[in-house]
């Protein structure tokens, strides 16, 4: 959690921007590639509207019901990802540790 670190009011700012959760971030936890795209997607989305019928998406293993199915979606729609047929890998492999 990120009261009493050395980035507190950094890290606090973040949280009211709604860019991460200040309840379950932690420093020593990885960020991954799909953490990352939520961190991005919220960010982006003060103020955005997803059209009402969303957007379909085009890559082959994800589907509607899919976990992250709608944080994925609005990143095609807001240009953070290219809606392509093709495998999207969201593996937790890490993309970033501080």
């Amino acid at each position: 959690v990120i009261k009493g670190t050395k980035y507190e009011r950094e890290f606090t700012i973040l949280a009211f921007q709604g860019v991460i959760d200040k309840n379950t971030f932690a420093l020593n936890k990885v960020i991954r590639k799909i953490d990352f795209l939520k961190m991005l997607v919220n960010t982006r989305n003060q103020g955005y509207m997803m059209p009402a019928d969303g957007v379909a998406l085009k890559f082959t293993n994800i589907k509607p019901g899919d976990e992250n199915y709608s944080v994925i979606q609005s990143a095609v729609a807001m240009g953070i990802l290219e809606n392509k047929e093709a495998k999207l890998d969201l593996s937790t492999a890490t993309i970033c540790a501080i």
